[in-house]
């Protein structure tokens, strides 16, 4: 049953990951993809309607309000998944600066 605070896309980090587990049950009800029991539900970076948080303890994180975004992971896939996502943003944000360096001159 969708909460109050959890309705639309206008919805908090924490609100889209209780919104999933709302509609799709506990991810420990899940195998994760390496056939290890799941523990988490975790946020697989390929939404359109992609959010970051802006404030709180988790500001700058991404997620979706769509439940459909989220694969159920075990902790260490969950980690690994994480940090393949943070090393591609630093990949293109190094480039970035390295393109905009060159291009000044």
């Amino acid at each position: 049953m969708e909460r109050p605070f959890q309705t639309g896309d206008h919805i908090s980090y924490k609100g889209a990951h209780l919104r999933t587990k709302d509609h799709r049950g506990p991810a420990r009800d899940y195998k994760c993809q390496c056939g290890r029991q799941a523990r988490d539900w975790a946020y697989v970076y390929r939404s359109d309607r992609e959010r970051v948080e802006l404030q709180g303890e988790h500001a700058g994180r991404r997620y979706s309000p769509d439940p459909k975004d989220y694969e159920p992971m075990c902790r260490a896939c969950h980690i690994h998944l994480d940090d393949e996502f943070r090393t591609e943003l630093d990949g293109r944000a190094r480039m970035g600066w390295e393109i905009g360096r060159t291009y000044r001159g």
